[in-house]
């Protein structure tokens, strides 16, 4: 005869597993995200499952905000979803948060973990560009730019329009800007024309000079350059007298001078 060893196990215990798809998810304020939750049936498992969530931001839970449906009964090592959405609004706190997906039912409790970004809804404002960016001038002349003031997300009222740093801080007659105050469309633009007027006593060199939008305690720019040259090298040729009278035959004179301006 011989003897055997034999070793009883004790059958596996009934048991389940939650897992969520997909496993981050990113919104703005004021939308919904939502996540697959599975619940998996380990061993025969098959009692019911109540869904929670835990650590949402700010513990907000705003309507819609849950598990659809709110409790699964997996079959016998089988597998059952349900969807978690997550509702947000403006008093929600951006940032990124790890929320547990919790799952409770036959004395267990089974969990993951899921991410949420949530991001700020973009505060109304504007932008100022322009058209070219840069231009030359001769002492004495005028040079015209192109602003353009975009509208973004929504921006309303009146922006006002400024030009610092001008040369040698000069305002002459013709310079500014038509018109000096825009009202922009919702998410459109809206245009003005910028002339900077020069005359001889303006500095000659180059200068970067601010172009400023204001309006309701925004304030948004953008830099131009302007170059100014000296007067191009000229002359002036006149003629003493500009008229004579002569019988044919005779020789008429004129005393011509060149002057270099």
């Amino acid at each position: 005869s011989t003897s055997v060893g034999l070793v009883i196990n004790p059958a596996p215990t009934p048991d389940f597993t939650v897992s969520a798809t997909p496993a981050s998810r990113t919104v703005t304020q004021g939308g919904t995200a939502t996540y697959a939750i599975t619940v998996q049936s380990l061993n025969g498992f098959n009692n019911g499952v109540s869904l929670i969530a835990l650590n949402l931001p700010g513990n907000q839970v705003l309507p819609g905000t849950g598990f659809n449906p709110s409790t699964v009964v997996p079959p016998s090592n089988g597998s059952t979803p349900s969807t978690l959405s997550i509702v947000t609004n403006s008093a929600t706190p951006a940032g990124t948060f790890t929320i547990t997906v919790q799952g409770q039912g036959g004395g267990f409790s089974r969990s993951t973990t899921i991410s949420l970004t949530v991001n700020a809804v973009p505060l109304p404002d504007f932008t100022v560009s322009s058209n070219p960016t840069s231009r030359s001038v001769a002492q004495g002349g005028i040079v015209s730019y192109s602003i353009t003031v975009q509208n973004n997300n929504s921006f309303s009222g009146p922006v006002g329009l400024y030009a610092l740093n001008l040369p040698n801080n000069q305002v002459l007659p013709g310079t500014g800007f038509n018109p000096s105050v825009v009202t922009l469309p919702m998410n459109g633009s809206a245009i003005s024309t910028l002339n900077i007027a020069t005359n001889n006593s303006t500095p000659t060199g180059n200068f970067a000079i601010t172009i400023e939008g204001r309006s309701g305690g925004v304030s948004r720019s953008t830099t131009i350059l302007l170059t100014v040259n000296p007067p191009a090298p000229d002359l002036s040729v006149t003629a003493i007298p500009t008229s004579r009278s002569i019988a044919q035959g005779n020789t008429a004179a004129y005393s011509i001078s060149v002057q270099s301006l």
